[in-house]
This record gives structure tokens, C-alpha cells and sequence, in this order.
């Protein structure tokens, strides 16, 4: 665990890093992406406010434990708040002051001038649930169910999350949390063959809305080819396409970046590395993408490491997480994914994303410390361990 990783002492300095590192970039993107607004320092300084609640959440995760937080009294209260939440947007959005409709949409949850996303909140919440239930299934040496017992109890709670996200609308989140889930009752063993089968019912479904409904083929037409359409249902991508390749190699140099000037929708939130990539060009890119590429390489050195089967769940889980999302949102910006609705991990402008992602990473920090500790114990003389350990895997006491 505490071996060296690349040019660090640990992997765990690697990952504290790489995160303040994107995070530096993020801001300075976000006051690129917005400067030509006229409060041209408010979301700077609002992702500054961010990133610091973000570093308060990550401490207090660290502080608090993955165990605390793993436990049903602890997960189950949250669980239980996020689905009022989602229950009050979708019954009263649009309906009252402080929850809004936003673009025909109400995700939002305003209150003294901050605006809360509970869909947010339901990715990380799908990856403790798994770790929870799934971990102590897997301790027992007991069989995980898709759908029956014990073990099917996460994947029908976030299913009924996700389907309030659903209704949003919001289809992007409602797949994150899904996927998430389905990643992690296939780390924990399930039968992989009841797991496949949920993808392809929802491709069958999907096939079948566009039977039902032929305006949605012109969607799909628009996501393969988005210039059929370049004022209608292919503008966002067009312009995200165009933004990206009048970057070349170097970019248009920092705050030159034309796509913001109003062309490029939500250019410092979903599509924040749009302009990114106008302004710094391939090789940008490139440094951006090794960034998390090394990220991902840390997350994973510790990963491949755990003993502990919620360690293990939820070690993946949060990696997922972070760098899933991250490879969704720069897919869905070239085009490679349609247009789902994905921030940008550490990027994109938004403090209900940075706040989970950051307790996410305070949660794999105190997965680390505590594995560390557990093998320098392990290294220890029978003495050595009587004299400094005072609590180990929950069994061991001074």
C-alpha cells in the first residue's frame, strides 16, 4: 500500500495530486467558459466556494470512515432523505419557488441560494448500498441475487431512485446510477448472464419507443450524424464538435475560445471540455486525459489491494465513479456517446457534483489509511501489535 507509485511516495499522494491539480484546471476553465458574462467573477468565485465545501465533505468523509458510512443505520436515513427529495421534485416542481423548473426540467432543490441535485446524491448512495449489503453477503460465503433476498434489496432501492430521475427528466444520471449499480453486483459475483439481461429488456424498450414514437429516430439520426441537423436536434453537438476541432494542436490560446461567445450551450457545465479543448488544443487534451489516466492508475494500485470484501465493493464503486463518468462526459462531448447530460468530474461548474465526488474521494482515502495500517500491523511481532494496535478489522484491541 505504501510502496511507491510512479513519481510519488504513495498512491495515495498521487491521487491528493492529481485531484488538486484537474481541480486548478477546472477553475480556471470555468472563469474561461464565463468570463464573457456579466458577473464575469460569480462562477469563478462559486467554484472556488465549491471546490472548498468539496474539501470540507472529502475531510469529513475521511474523518468519519468507509465503515461508519457503510452501516444500514447510518445509509438508510440517507437513502430515505434523497427519496423525499426526488418524491418533492417530481410532485412539486415547477410548482413552488424553491423548486424550480429549469429548461422544461426541475432537478433542483433551492434553499437560502443554494441549489441542492438529489440525483447527485443517488450515484454515490447506489455504490455504498452494494458495498454494504453486497459486502456482508460476500463475508458469509452467501449467494448474490440480482432481484431476490437480502441481496437484491440495493438494486430495487436504486431502481426506484433512478426511475424518479427518470422522470425528471434526466436519462444521463438515471444510467450513471444504474450502471453503477449493475458494475457493482457484477464485482460482487452475481450471475453475469441476470445481469445482461436488464441491458438488453432496456434496449428492447428503447427500439420500441421508436416504434411508437418516430420523432425519436430523428434523435438517434442526429446523434450519428449531428450536421443533418445542425439548427435543431444536432446544434449542441455541432457546436461541441466545431469548438473541439478549431483548437488543432495548441488551442486559440486561454480566453480566446469563440464557442463560448454564446455558440456552445452549457459551456462550463456538460460541455466544459468543449472549451477546454478550443483553448488548449490537442496536446491540452492529451495532458487532461493523462491526468485522470494517472488518477485511474492510483485508484486502481489501491483497489487490486484490499482484503476487505465493502473495501473491495466500494473502492471500485467510487473509481467508477470518478473515472467513469469522466470517460462518459469526454465521450458524449466528441460525439462517441449522444448527448446524456454528464459532468465532468472536478470541471465541470456544479457544487452538488463536487461535493459527492469529493466525499467519494475521502471515503477511498480512509479505505487506504485503513488498509495500510492493517498491513503494518500484519508486519508486526505479536508484541509489537499488543503494545500499538487498538483497533484492527474491528477484531483486534489494545
Amino acid at each position: 500500500m505504501n510502496q511507491k507509485f510512479l513519481f510519488f511516495d504513495n498512491p495515495k499522494q498521487c491521487i491528493y495530486t492529481m485531484v488538486f491539480v484537474i481541480m486548478i484546471i477546472g477553475g480556471i476553465n470555468v472563469f474561461s467558459a464565463t468570463f464573457v458574462n456579466k458577473a464575469s467573477y460569480g462562477f469563478l468565485i462559486r467554484y472556488a466556494v465549491f471546490s472548498c465545501v468539496g474539501l470540507v465533505a472529502m475531510l469529513l468523509a475521511k474523518k468519519i470512515g468507509y465503515r461508519k458510512v457503510l452501516k444500514p443505520g447510518f445509509l438508510m436515513p440517507v437513502f430515505w432523505i434523497t427519496m423525499a427529495s426526488l418524491v418533492a421534485i417530481q410532485l412539486l416542481g415547477g410548482k413552488i419557488s424553491f423548486i424550480p423548473s429549469i429548461n422544461g426540467a426541475a432537478r433542483w432543490i433551492s434553499l437560502g441560494g443554494v441549489s441542492l441535485q438529489p440525483s447527485e446524491f443517488s450515484k454515490l448512495l447506489g455504490v455504498l448500498l452494494c458495498a454494504s449489503f453486497l459486502g456482508n453477503r460476500m463475508d458469509k460465503g452467501r449467494k448474490i441475487n440480482l432481484l431476490q433476498g437480502p441481496s437484491g434489496r440495493p438494486f430495487i432501492l436504486m431502481a426506484i431512485q433512478a426511475g424518479l430521475i427518470l422522470k425528471q427528466p434526466d436519462m444521463g444520471t438515471m444510467s450513471i446510477v444504474m450502471a453503477l449499480v449493475l458494475c457493482m453486483y457484477i464485482l460482487a459475483g452475481v450471475n453475469t448472464k441476470k445481469v445482461f439481461m436488464i441491458p438488453a429488456a432496456a434496449l428492447a424498450l428503447a427500439v420500441l419507443a421508436v416504434i411508437i414514437a418516430p420523432y425519436r429516430l430523428n434523435r438517434i439520426k442526429t446523434w450519428i450524424d449531428p450536421f443533418s441537423d445542425p439548427l435543431g436536434n444536432g446544434y449542441q453537438m455541432c457546436q461541441s464538435l466545431i469548438a473541439i476541432g478549431s483548437g488543432g494542436l495548441t488551442g486559440m490560446e486561454w480566453g480566446q475560445g469563440v464557442g463560448k461567445f454564446w455558440y456552445l450551450p452549457e459551456a462550463h457545465t456538460d460541455f466544459a471540455f468543449a472549451i477546454f479543448c478550443q483553448e488548449n488544443g490537442f496536446l491540452g487534451a492529451v495532458v487532461l486525459i493523462l491526468a485522470y489516466s494517472i488518477l485511474a492508475m492510483a485508484f486502481i494500485r489501491v483497489c487490486r489491494d484490499v482484503k476487505d470484501s465493502k473495501a473491495f465493493l466500494l473502492s471500485y464503486g467510487i473509481t467508477f465513479l470518478v473515472i467513469g463518468q469522466a470517460a462518459a462526459n469526454m465521450c458524449m462531448v466528441t460525439g462517441i456517446f449522444p448527448v446524456i447530460g454528464v459532468p465532468l468530474p472536478f470541471i465541470s461548474y456544479g457544487g452538488s457534483s463536487m461535493a459527492v465526488t469529493m466525499a467519494a474521494i475521502g471515503l477511498f482515502i480512509s479505505i487506504y489509511n485503513e488498509e495500510s495500517y492493517a498491513n503494518k500491523i500484519d508486519s508486526m511481532t505479536p508484541e509489537e501489535r499488543r503494545e500499538n494496535i487498538h483497533v484492527y478489522r474491528g477484531g483486534w484491541h489494545s
